[in-house]
């Protein structure tokens, strides 16, 4: 339960080990990594809320273990599934700080990274700024509204069992 920037030293000293810091691999194995124990625990809550009935009558019926998962159960956790994608999107494309220490090179930097090239203190350009604030939220929430009826429904069935 450590909060992410307490590790930042020590992922930016493993991203130099291993040769991924300044790359764009290196980021997203950290975004990976930072979005997994959220991403288990609803989707470990999602499948504990399904019936065991379901598996026994696929298995009564010869079905195998992974076709009962990939035709029975990953269906029923659709709504898990889009929930997870829009929490990890939503904190992959907010993200700041990782980039802000893992990257050097202004060319790799995301949107939000970006947007601090417009604030200055000498030219305060306010108009500018928020007029890409709005164009680098537009596809979050055009994601989000696609995406927002399953969220709900996703994220209360996994907090049942």
């Amino acid at each position: 339960m450590i909060i992410l920037p307490a590790s930042f030293i020590a992922q930016y000293k493993l991203m130099i080990a291993l040769g991924l810091a300044n790359t764009w691999m290196g980021y997203i194995l950290i975004l990976i990594a930072g979005g997994l124990p959220i991403s288990i625990l609803i989707m470990r809550g999602f499948f504990a809320s399904q019936p065991k009935e379901l598996e026994e009558a696929a298995a009564i019926e010869a079905a195998s273990l992974l076709g009962t998962f990939w035709r029975i159960i990953l269906p029923l956790a659709k709504p898990g599934l889009v929930a997870v994608a829009v929490i990890q999107a939503m904190h992959v494309w907010n993200e700041y700080l990782m980039a802000l220490v893992l990257f050097n090179d202004s060319s790799l930097m995301p949107v939000q990274r970006g947007l601090t090239n417009f604030v200055s203190a000498e030219t305060p350009q306010q108009q500018i700024l928020l007029a890409a604030s709005v164009i680098a939220v537009l596809p979050i929430v055009i994601f989000y509204a696609i995406a927002q009826r399953n969220i709900v429904s996703g994220l209360s069935a996994g907090a049942l069992k």
